[in-house]
């Protein structure tokens, strides 16, 4: 009895088979007005054709809001399949997308 030959599935692709969002551009902005929040970054990705933008918010009365501490909110995201549109960083600094 002969081998039984092997026929290839092809698989869904999964958030670590493509390739992570680019930064392109980044700028301070103003955050939502009539927000609790004193500091934001705006920034514009790209993963191939695709380009979105996203912003960093900083609770006012936390931790004064910084470029570099808006990229290491933002980072955790750069490999997902799309990205949040707005992110709070809490009195606390824990990250969380907004719902509104």
């Amino acid at each position: 009895m002969g081998a039984v030959p092997h026929t290839p599935v092809q698989a869904e692709p999964y958030a670590y088979d493509m390739e992570p969002w680019k930064i392109e551009k980044a700028w301070d902005c103003a955050p939502v007005p009539g927000s609790d929040r004193a500091y934001a970054r705006a920034f514009i990705l790209t993963r191939g054709t695709q380009r979105t933008e996203t912003t960093v918010e900083f609770a006012a009365g936390g931790r004064p809001g910084s470029a570099r501490v808006a990229l290491k909110a933002l980072r955790p995201c750069l490999s997902d399949k799309s990205l949040p549109r707005r992110l709070i960083v809490n009195r606390d600094e824990a990250v969380r997308e907004s719902g509104d």
